[in-house]
């Protein structure tokens, strides 16, 4: 059996940390827990989880300048050391608001992450639901069933390439615990999904970010651009606006398990079809002559394997690249199809020259 590994770090979150762990522990995944100065009863209430799913509860408090702040750095660093020490296959980072499922609707977070392991793939990224309060009182017993719309992700935090299997050589501070590093790595294709909860009720929204996070916040991290999701929150306010309102989606978890499901296959077939349109030799030579535009020769029109280049880094790192408009002089055009050719060894290796029923049967449910 695969095993998992949660990481979570804790401050006052007592109104719905025992639904989040029991559903982590539920799904077959095991938690490591950093109480991080929590001042209400959130450890009170998953005490009872200890030797059940929660395998420790680690206070950590982390200070600067002799005051105690939230300093997210250092809590990554208490994560990595713990992966490194813990004996299990896969570890994810999973937010105390936050409920995560696979993308197969018969498996659990757990089997989901064993199917990817199996498969092959090293790296697992998550497509992020923000849920928000439509009124005062939204959420009044459960996560779930009280908050069901959701707004789209600002762009920061789009990626959420945050569960990975076990590497020494990793490195989860770069990217403020967004995206982990680790060594050669193989993204699956198929998104898993995120459902994050981080406001529930205009109350809870005035204690959480005025009272409590804000002040908290490491002033060396605010000015690395690090925790600018709250500063322009307007307080008088912390609901969605009317008009952010009517952009808020009711959402449906098989329907999205489709859509994600339904779009890996799509990538995958577009860009073993882009991927035949251009020679192995004409990709070969683009990477020995890297970049070279004295020496580049190409039978191929640049723009396309441009195209095919860029396809393969979308589907392969699942986000979008800027439009750049390129031709055969453009030299950093020209680094960037080499680097990218790259990845279409190094993320998915044969599975894009695969058979439409390959590909199919990796993403469709058994």
């Amino acid at each position: 059996m695969t095993k998992v590994c949660a990481f979570m770090s804790l401050f006052n979150e007592e109104d719905i940390i025992e639904e989040t762990v029991a559903k982590m522990i539920a799904n077959d995944v095991d938690i490591f827990v950093i109480d991080n100065g929590c001042t209400d009863g959130t450890i009170s209430k998953i005490q009872k989880y200890l030797g059940r799913g929660v395998i420790d509860i680690v206070e950590f408090i982390t200070e600067e300048d002799g005051r105690k702040v939230f300093r997210l750095q250092d809590i990554l660093e208490q994560f990595e050391v713990a992966a490194k020490k813990l004996n299990y296959d896969w570890y994810l980072i999973s937010d105390a608001d936050e409920i995560k499922y696979s993308p197969w609707a018969s498996y659990s977070l757990q089997e989901g992450i064993a199917r990817v392991d199996r498969s092959g793939y090293s790296l697992i990224n998550f497509k992020l639901f923000n849920f928000r309060p439509i009124n005062e009182d939204s959420h009044q017993q459960s996560l779930e069933g009280d908050l069901t719309f959701y707004a789209e992700p600002d762009p920061a935090s789009a990626i959420q390439m945050k569960c990975w299997k076990k590497s020494d050589a990793m490195d989860i501070k770069a990217f403020g615990g967004h995206i982990v590093s680790i060594e050669n790595p193989m993204v699956f294709p198929v998104r898993f999904i995120n459902k994050h909860y981080p406001i529930r009720s205009y109350k809870h929204g005035i204690k959480k970010i005025k009272d409590e996070r804000i002040a908290r916040y490491s002033p060396a991290e605010l000015k690395k651009g690090w925790h600018s999701h709250y500063l322009s929150i307007d307080f008088n306010s912390p609901l969605p606006t009317p008009d952010e309102q009517n952009k808020l989606r009711l959402f449906d978890l098989h329907v999205e398990q489709n859509i994600l499901l339904d779009e890996a296959v799509e990538g995958l077939m577009c860009a073993g079809e882009l991927t035949a349109a251009a020679s192995d030799e004409d990709l070969k030579h683009l990477v020995l002559t890297h970049g070279d535009k004295k020496n580049y020769r190409c039978n191929s029109n640049f723009s396309e394997i441009y195209d095919i280049a860029k396809k393969i880094y979308e589907i392969s790192g699942q986000y979008v690249l800027p439009p750049i408009e390129v031709s055969e002089n453009d030299l950093s055009a020209m680094k960037i199809i080499i680097d990218l050719l790259r990845l279409r060894d190094n993320f998915t290796g044969n599975l894009l020259r695969a058979n439409r029923s390959e590909k199919i049967k990796l993403v469709a449910v058994k």
